[in-house]
């Protein structure tokens, strides 16, 4: 039998715990939750009084003030249910979270507790939800509910904030399971998917080609933009790569393509392409067409070097497996770059003081009259495949006029 004054040293315990956590953890926490911008009009406490100061001194009041309210009711019996069951949730969440992060296999999540178990975790998470039921269902359903909703504000918010959480580890291990086991699949006509890698340079600067190119894979199979940048690799260059990768991402997002892109730095064309043939992709998700546009200045004063260059970016094609699609735009052609060096700033400065440049975004000003426009992206529409043998050799059904995707 327990003696009285261990019951009550429990107890008192248990209440200055719980104190000091409502007190000096919560208004951390909620701080935290202020400074991400998670909720609106919580902003005011994502700051201390004083500018610079980083102590939650607002927080600590609205939680002072917060737990005098709940003292006034005079009747704790009467929330105490309610409370218990915030608890419980909380601790339910917490185990499920290491629980989340050890299946998922997390580099970042090393727990130092020597004892510690992935599935002891989820046990105790199942444990305290059992135990709120059992306390009061209804309270219970009521904290579910509540928590449901924060989900479901949270996912359809999206708050632009990275925590490295274990969604993210989910991802990865997903995606490489799946290349592994895409290894081991051995290939068939009938699954054959055209696998598309685009000599699109900036894709900004050539829209048209990769819309025509992402109307053939339509997010369903691999397309992969190519930039061969004519610079020798060094870190300033390797900087501006990274920056001109996100300008691309945004792009290609707000222009709703599934694409990836794949700037590589090499002062010779030919073999920065020979580069690509051979380095993209990954495994089974590897290009295994060609896309390239059909070249116009054939009698300008470099022409031999560019048309040596050019037959001998087909035959590496051809050496590599590969099929070979030449686009041609009538005269006009698919590059839009002499406009945007005009118009934009270029994407590279041939001074030495490259880190203080940036590579230039996607052009916003309207390009002249003559000037081929753009495709708009057609996300209805698709081109028709005839299958000719049944060795996976197909051609496209594809419209004279290619500029126009409505029509296709």
């Amino acid at each position: 039998m327990i003696h009285n004054p261990l019951v009550i040293a429990g107890v008192l315990t248990s209440t200055l715990s719980s104190a000091l956590l409502s007190l000096v953890s919560a208004p951390k926490i909620f701080q935290s939750v202020a400074q991400d911008k998670l909720f609106p009009y919580i902003g005011y406490f994502s700051t201390g009084f004083k500018k610079g100061n980083t102590e939650p001194q607002k927080a600590y009041i609205f939680a002072f003030l917060l737990c005098c309210l709940v003292v006034l009711i005079g009747n704790l019996n009467a929330i105490a249910s309610v409370i218990s069951n915030f608890y419980l949730s909380t601790y339910a969440l917490i185990n499920f979270a290491c629980f989340d992060n050890s299946f998922a296999k997390s580099p970042g999540f090393r727990p130092s507790f020597k004892y510690y178990h992935q599935w002891i975790s989820l046990l105790g998470a199942i444990l305290c939800v059992c135990v709120m039921f059992i306390i009061s269902y209804q309270n219970a359903l009521i904290t579910f509910l509540f928590f449901g909703l924060l989900f479901f504000y949270m996912a359809h918010r999206k708050p632009d904030v990275n925590w490295g959480s274990s969604k993210q580890a989910h991802a990865y291990r997903q995606a490489f399971q799946y290349c592994q086991k895409l290894e081991k699949i051995n290939e068939h006509v009938k699954n054959y998917r055209p696998q598309i890698l685009v000599l699109s340079g900036n894709p900004a600067s050539r829209p048209s080609l990769v819309d025509f190119a992402h109307a053939i894979t339509k997010g369903n199979s691999l397309l992969v933009c190519g930039h061969v940048i004519p610079h020798d690799m060094s870190g300033s260059v390797n900087i501006l790569i990274q920056n001109l990768s996100k300008q691309i991402k945004t792009w290609f997002s707000n222009r709703r393509l599934k694409a990836f892109y794949f700037p590589l730095a090499n002062k010779n064309y030919r073999l920065g392409i020979q580069n690509l043939l051979q380095g993209s992709g990954l495994g089974k998700l590897k290009p295994n067409i060609l896309f390239m546009g059909y070249k116009q200045n054939w009698g300008h004063k470099t022409a031999l070097k560019d048309i040596n260059d050019y037959f001998g970016i087909i035959l590496d094609a051809f050496n590599s497996q590969m099929g070979v699609c030449i686009l041609r735009n009538g005269f006009d052609g698919f590059d839009f770059s002499d406009l945007m060096l005009k118009n934009e700033k270029p994407i590279f400065f041939e001074d030495k003081n490259y880190i203080k440049k940036t590579a230039a975004p996607p052009p916003t000003k309207k390009f002249p009259p003559r000037a081929p426009q753009p495709m708009k992206p057609s996300y209805a529409n698709s081109l028709d495949a005839l299958t000719l043998f049944s060795d996976g050799g197909s051609d496209f059904n594809i419209c004279r006029n290619a500029k126009n995707m409505e029509k296709l």
